[in-house]
């Protein structure tokens, strides 16, 4: 299915996981407020680069996982079972 426009899934976006399910619903690419908020407040700015690592890590064993070598990969098909 193509469309003409991008989406952007936020709002409740707290994990890779979460950031791999909207992808495979999807979404474009995602955008997460909260948890980088939190990660200043708590961290500094050291504590974006942490949250960073560990999503991007996350987010490489998820599509290791489901077969895929790119974020583009992700779709409906990842979710469901046939």
């Amino acid at each position: 299915w193509e469309r003409s426009f991008e989406v952007i899934a936020s709002g409740g976006v707290r994990s890779a996981h979460h950031m791999a399910k909207a992808l495979c619903l999807g979404a474009t690419f995602t955008a997460s407020a909260q948890p980088i908020i939190k990660a200043v407040v708590n961290h500094s700015y050291a504590g974006i680069e942490e949250l960073y690592e560990r999503w991007s890590t996350d987010l490489r064993l998820i599509l290791t996982l489901l077969g895929c070598t790119s974020p583009e990969e992700l779709n409906e098909s990842h979710l469901f079972e046939k």
